[in-house]
Protein backbone atom coordinates (compact mmCIF):
# COMPACT_ATOMS: atom_id res chain seq x y z
CA UNK A 1 0.00 0.00 0.00
CA UNK A 2 2.85 2.39 0.74
CA UNK A 3 4.22 1.79 -2.74
CA UNK A 4 0.82 2.67 -4.20
CA UNK A 5 0.64 5.85 -2.13
CA UNK A 6 4.12 6.79 -3.28
CA UNK A 7 3.15 6.33 -6.91
CA UNK A 8 0.03 8.48 -6.54
CA UNK A 9 1.96 11.26 -4.82
CA UNK A 10 4.91 11.07 -7.23
CA UNK A 11 2.52 12.00 -10.02
CA UNK A 12 1.50 15.15 -8.09
CA UNK A 13 -1.89 13.80 -7.05
CA UNK A 14 -1.35 14.09 -3.29
CA UNK A 15 -4.25 16.48 -2.72
CA UNK A 16 -6.60 14.76 -5.17
CA UNK A 17 -6.25 11.05 -4.32
CA UNK A 18 -6.17 10.73 -0.53
CA UNK A 19 -4.38 7.98 1.39
CA UNK A 20 -7.79 6.63 2.41
CA UNK A 21 -8.75 6.11 -1.24
CA UNK A 22 -5.52 4.21 -1.89
CA UNK A 23 -6.04 2.07 1.21
CA UNK A 24 -9.59 1.15 0.18
CA UNK A 25 -8.42 0.20 -3.31
CA UNK A 26 -5.65 -1.92 -1.81
CA UNK A 27 -8.09 -3.57 0.60
CA UNK A 28 -10.26 -4.55 -2.36
CA UNK A 29 -7.30 -6.42 -3.86
CA UNK A 30 -7.13 -8.63 -0.77
CA UNK A 31 -10.89 -9.05 -0.35
CA UNK A 32 -11.54 -9.86 -4.02
CA UNK A 33 -8.31 -11.30 -5.45
CA UNK A 34 -9.96 -13.61 -8.00
CA UNK A 35 -8.98 -14.87 -10.52
CA UNK A 36 -5.62 -14.64 -8.71
CA UNK A 37 -4.47 -15.64 -5.25
CA UNK A 38 -4.20 -13.12 -2.43
CA UNK A 39 -1.09 -10.98 -3.14
CA UNK A 40 1.92 -11.69 -0.93
CA UNK A 41 4.42 -9.04 -2.02
CA UNK A 42 4.45 -5.23 -2.34
CA UNK A 43 5.30 -5.40 -6.06
CA UNK A 44 2.29 -7.62 -6.81
CA UNK A 45 -0.03 -5.33 -4.83
CA UNK A 46 1.32 -2.33 -6.76
CA UNK A 47 0.87 -4.01 -10.14
CA UNK A 48 -2.68 -5.12 -9.31
CA UNK A 49 -3.47 -1.68 -7.91
CA UNK A 50 -2.66 -0.12 -11.29
CA UNK A 51 -4.59 -2.89 -13.06
CA UNK A 52 -7.64 -2.34 -10.85
CA UNK A 53 -7.74 1.35 -11.74
CA UNK A 54 -7.90 0.43 -15.42
CA UNK A 55 -10.01 -2.73 -15.35
CA UNK A 56 -12.83 -1.55 -13.10
CA UNK A 57 -15.79 -0.02 -14.94
CA UNK A 58 -16.04 3.18 -12.93
CA UNK A 59 -18.77 4.60 -15.17
CA UNK A 60 -21.22 1.78 -14.53
CA UNK A 61 -20.17 0.02 -11.31
CA UNK A 62 -19.34 1.18 -7.80
CA UNK A 63 -16.27 -0.41 -6.23
CA UNK A 64 -17.54 -2.46 -3.29
CA UNK A 65 -15.06 -2.93 -0.44
CA UNK A 66 -17.02 -5.39 1.67
CA UNK A 67 -15.06 -5.32 4.90
CA UNK A 68 -15.86 -8.24 7.22
CA UNK A 69 -18.52 -9.35 4.71
CA UNK A 70 -21.02 -7.05 6.39
CA UNK A 71 -22.86 -6.29 3.14
CA UNK A 72 -25.22 -8.98 1.94
CA UNK A 73 -25.68 -9.93 -1.70
CA UNK A 74 -29.09 -8.22 -1.76
CA UNK A 75 -27.67 -5.02 -0.25
CA UNK A 76 -24.86 -4.91 -2.81
CA UNK A 77 -27.37 -5.48 -5.60
CA UNK A 78 -29.52 -2.59 -4.35
CA UNK A 79 -26.49 -0.28 -4.11
CA UNK A 80 -25.48 -1.10 -7.68
CA UNK A 81 -29.04 -0.59 -8.92
CA UNK A 82 -29.28 2.84 -7.28
CA UNK A 83 -25.88 3.75 -8.70
CA UNK A 84 -26.94 2.83 -12.23
CA UNK A 85 -30.21 4.78 -12.14
CA UNK A 86 -28.67 7.90 -10.53
CA UNK A 87 -25.15 7.83 -11.97
CA UNK A 88 -24.94 11.57 -12.57
CA UNK A 89 -25.35 12.24 -8.85
CA UNK A 90 -22.32 10.17 -7.88
CA UNK A 91 -18.61 11.09 -8.06
CA UNK A 92 -16.15 9.83 -10.67
CA UNK A 93 -14.90 7.16 -8.24
CA UNK A 94 -17.69 5.68 -6.15
CA UNK A 95 -16.36 3.43 -3.39
CA UNK A 96 -18.77 1.57 -1.13
CA UNK A 97 -18.01 0.18 2.34
CA UNK A 98 -20.37 -1.22 4.99
CA UNK A 99 -20.28 2.12 6.84
CA UNK A 100 -20.42 4.27 3.71
CA UNK A 101 -23.06 2.96 1.33
CA UNK A 102 -24.41 6.17 -0.16
CA UNK A 103 -22.04 9.14 -0.01
CA UNK A 104 -18.63 7.65 -0.93
CA UNK A 105 -17.18 10.00 1.66
CA UNK A 106 -13.54 9.84 0.58
CA UNK A 107 -14.23 10.51 -3.12
CA UNK A 108 -17.33 12.74 -3.12
CA UNK A 109 -15.30 15.93 -3.61
CA UNK A 110 -12.20 14.60 -5.32
CA UNK A 111 -10.94 13.59 -7.78
CA UNK A 112 -12.81 15.70 -10.32
CA UNK A 113 -13.21 14.09 -13.74
CA UNK A 114 -10.15 15.67 -15.46
CA UNK A 115 -7.92 14.54 -12.59
CA UNK A 116 -9.53 11.09 -12.55
CA UNK A 117 -8.90 10.71 -16.29
CA UNK A 118 -5.27 11.70 -15.75
CA UNK A 119 -5.00 9.09 -12.99
CA UNK A 120 -6.20 6.39 -15.37
CA UNK A 121 -3.84 7.58 -18.12
CA UNK A 122 -0.89 7.49 -15.73
CA UNK A 123 -1.87 4.01 -14.56
CA UNK A 124 -1.95 2.79 -18.16
CA UNK A 125 1.42 4.32 -19.00
CA UNK A 126 2.96 2.90 -15.81
CA UNK A 127 1.66 -0.59 -16.54
CA UNK A 128 3.02 -0.41 -20.07
CA UNK A 129 6.45 0.62 -18.76
CA UNK A 130 6.49 -2.13 -16.13
CA UNK A 131 5.46 -4.76 -18.69
CA UNK A 132 8.15 -3.59 -21.10
CA UNK A 133 10.79 -3.63 -18.38
CA UNK A 134 9.87 -7.15 -17.34
CA UNK A 135 9.97 -8.41 -20.93
CA UNK A 136 13.08 -6.59 -22.09
CA UNK A 137 15.24 -6.22 -18.97
CA UNK A 138 17.05 -8.55 -16.66
CA UNK A 139 14.93 -8.85 -13.51
CA UNK A 140 17.88 -7.98 -11.29
CA UNK A 141 18.60 -4.72 -13.11
CA UNK A 142 15.08 -3.28 -13.49
CA UNK A 143 14.89 0.39 -12.60
CA UNK A 144 11.30 1.07 -11.54
CA UNK A 145 12.04 4.69 -10.64
CA UNK A 146 10.99 5.77 -14.12
CA UNK A 147 7.43 4.71 -13.25
CA UNK A 148 7.50 7.32 -10.48
CA UNK A 149 8.79 10.22 -12.58
CA UNK A 150 5.87 12.27 -13.76
CA UNK A 151 5.68 14.39 -16.95
CA UNK A 152 5.22 18.11 -16.35
CA UNK A 153 4.34 19.13 -19.91
CA UNK A 154 0.58 19.04 -19.36
CA UNK A 155 0.53 21.79 -16.73
CA UNK A 156 -0.10 25.42 -17.65
CA UNK A 157 2.25 26.68 -14.94
CA UNK A 158 5.04 25.09 -12.90
CA UNK A 159 5.89 26.59 -9.50
CA UNK A 160 9.43 25.61 -8.53
CA UNK A 161 10.12 25.31 -4.79
CA UNK A 162 13.41 26.14 -3.10
CA UNK A 163 14.97 22.84 -2.16
CA UNK A 164 16.08 23.99 1.29
CA UNK A 165 12.47 24.62 2.30
CA UNK A 166 11.20 21.14 1.35
CA UNK A 167 10.98 19.41 4.73
CA UNK A 168 10.69 15.89 3.24
CA UNK A 169 13.35 16.29 0.56
CA UNK A 170 15.05 13.04 1.60
CA UNK A 171 11.93 11.14 0.53
CA UNK A 172 12.00 12.39 -3.05
CA UNK A 173 12.42 9.81 -5.81
CA UNK A 174 15.79 11.03 -7.08
CA UNK A 175 17.24 12.31 -3.83
CA UNK A 176 20.99 11.76 -3.55
CA UNK A 177 22.19 11.31 0.05
CA UNK A 178 24.77 13.89 1.06
CA UNK A 179 27.58 13.58 3.56
CA UNK A 180 27.32 17.30 4.25
CA UNK A 181 25.89 18.10 7.67
CA UNK A 182 23.33 20.87 7.54
CA UNK A 183 24.14 24.01 9.51
CA UNK A 184 20.71 23.67 11.09
CA UNK A 185 21.80 20.36 12.63
CA UNK A 186 25.11 21.80 13.78
CA UNK A 187 23.39 24.71 15.53
CA UNK A 188 21.73 23.45 18.74
CA UNK A 189 19.57 26.60 18.89
CA UNK A 190 17.49 25.32 15.96
CA UNK A 191 14.91 22.84 17.18
CA UNK A 192 13.15 20.68 14.52
CA UNK A 193 9.41 21.29 14.15
CA UNK A 194 7.43 18.05 14.05
CA UNK A 195 4.80 17.59 11.32
CA UNK A 196 5.42 21.01 9.78
CA UNK A 197 5.42 20.89 5.98
CA UNK A 198 5.73 24.36 4.37
CA UNK A 199 4.90 23.06 0.89
CA UNK A 200 1.72 21.37 2.08
CA UNK A 201 0.64 24.52 3.92
CA UNK A 202 1.39 26.62 0.85
CA UNK A 203 -0.73 24.39 -1.40
CA UNK A 204 -3.62 24.62 1.06
CA UNK A 205 -3.37 28.43 0.96
CA UNK A 206 -3.35 28.40 -2.85
CA UNK A 207 -6.41 26.14 -2.95
CA UNK A 208 -8.27 28.28 -0.42
CA UNK A 209 -7.67 31.44 -2.44
CA UNK A 210 -7.42 30.40 -6.09
CA UNK A 211 -9.41 27.18 -6.51
CA UNK A 212 -11.94 29.22 -8.49
CA UNK A 213 -9.33 29.68 -11.21
CA UNK A 214 -7.07 26.64 -11.10
CA UNK A 215 -6.27 23.15 -9.87
CA UNK A 216 -3.02 22.59 -7.98
CA UNK A 217 -0.90 19.45 -7.94
CA UNK A 218 2.07 18.45 -5.76
CA UNK A 219 4.03 15.55 -4.28
CA UNK A 220 4.11 15.51 -0.48
CA UNK A 221 7.10 13.15 -0.45
CA UNK A 222 9.80 15.69 -1.15
CA UNK A 223 8.38 17.13 -4.36
CA UNK A 224 10.06 20.33 -5.54
CA UNK A 225 7.38 21.52 -7.98
CA UNK A 226 3.71 22.46 -7.84
CA UNK A 227 1.71 22.05 -11.03
CA UNK A 228 -1.07 24.47 -11.91
CA UNK A 229 -3.85 23.79 -14.38
CA UNK A 230 -6.24 26.59 -15.29
CA UNK A 231 -9.99 25.92 -15.21
CA UNK A 232 -11.31 26.93 -18.67
CA UNK A 233 -14.75 27.89 -17.37
CA UNK A 234 -13.21 30.38 -14.94
CA UNK A 235 -11.93 32.49 -17.84
CA UNK A 236 -15.29 33.19 -19.42
CA UNK A 237 -15.89 36.95 -19.69
CA UNK A 238 -18.58 38.24 -17.31
CA UNK A 239 -20.00 41.48 -16.06
CA UNK A 240 -18.44 43.00 -12.96
CA UNK A 241 -19.80 41.93 -9.60
CA UNK A 242 -18.40 42.93 -6.23
CA UNK A 243 -17.99 39.32 -5.14
CA UNK A 244 -16.37 38.41 -8.49
CA UNK A 245 -13.83 41.23 -8.79
CA UNK A 246 -10.92 39.29 -7.27
CA UNK A 247 -7.94 39.08 -9.67
CA UNK A 248 -10.00 40.30 -12.63
CA UNK A 249 -9.35 43.04 -15.17
CA UNK A 250 -11.51 44.68 -17.80
CA UNK A 251 -11.56 43.00 -21.19
CA UNK A 252 -9.72 45.26 -23.63
CA UNK A 253 -12.24 44.53 -26.40
CA UNK A 254 -15.48 45.06 -24.50
CA UNK A 255 -16.75 47.56 -21.96
CA UNK A 256 -18.05 46.41 -18.56
CA UNK A 257 -16.81 42.88 -19.18
CA UNK A 258 -14.11 41.40 -16.97
CA UNK A 259 -11.83 38.36 -17.17
CA UNK A 260 -9.30 36.85 -14.73
CA UNK A 261 -5.79 38.25 -14.98
CA UNK A 262 -3.23 35.46 -15.24
CA UNK A 263 -0.34 37.79 -14.46
CA UNK A 264 -2.08 39.13 -11.35
CA UNK A 265 -2.83 35.64 -10.07
CA UNK A 266 0.72 34.41 -10.64
CA UNK A 267 2.16 37.54 -9.04
CA UNK A 268 -0.01 36.97 -5.96
CA UNK A 269 1.04 33.31 -5.85
CA UNK A 270 4.71 34.32 -5.92
CA UNK A 271 4.20 36.90 -3.16
CA UNK A 272 2.38 34.38 -0.98
CA UNK A 273 5.25 31.93 -1.48
CA UNK A 274 7.93 34.44 -0.41
CA UNK A 275 11.23 32.56 -0.01
CA UNK A 276 9.48 29.21 -0.54
CA UNK A 277 9.06 29.85 -4.27
CA UNK A 278 12.19 29.71 -6.41
CA UNK A 279 10.53 30.74 -9.68
CA UNK A 280 7.32 30.37 -11.65
CA UNK A 281 7.33 29.15 -15.24
CA UNK A 282 4.39 29.65 -17.61
CA UNK A 283 4.38 26.76 -20.10
CA UNK A 284 1.31 27.65 -22.18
Amino acid sequence: TRLCKRWVSAHLLTNHITDEIVELLSAHLFLCPKPFNVPHSPSIVFYRFLSLLLSHDWSHDPLVVNLNDELTVDEISEIKSNFTTQRSQYPSMFIVTPLDRITSHWTKGRPVYPVFNRLLLLAKESLDVITKLINDTDLFSIDLKQVFRTPLTDYNVIIHINKQHVSRIKESIDHTPSTHISSRLQNPKHIPIVNFDPVEQYVHILEDNYSEFALFFYDKYGGQVIGLLWKPNAFQPQSLKINKAFCRVQDSTRDQVFIPSVDTILNDIEILGEDLVKNIVKQF
